[in-house]
């Protein structure tokens, strides 16, 4: 069964280490960042948001979440 499932277009290229999938997620390196924000007009992220989120929208203070939690206890 496993190999049918990791022949799927969304498992292509996962390596077995899981670097490929990390790399996907954990998001664009500065240097990607940086060829984003001078592809579409924008000097920073925060204008790049002004740009594209309504202001009628945005929440301009922190949203009071409390702390973190911790990963292996939950608290």
């Amino acid at each position: 069964m496993f190999s049918q499932v990791e022949n799927l277009p969304a498992f292509a290229g996962l390596s077995a280490d899981g670097a490929a999938f990390a790399a996907r997620h954990i998001g664009p390196t500065p240097a990607e960042q940086a060829a984003m924000l001078h592809t579409v007009g924008a000097d920073s992220l925060d204008t790049l948001t002004a740009q594209t989120l309504p202001a009628a929208i945005r929440v301009e203070q922190p949203l009071g979440l409390g702390g973190r939690l911790d990963r292996n206890t939950g608290a």
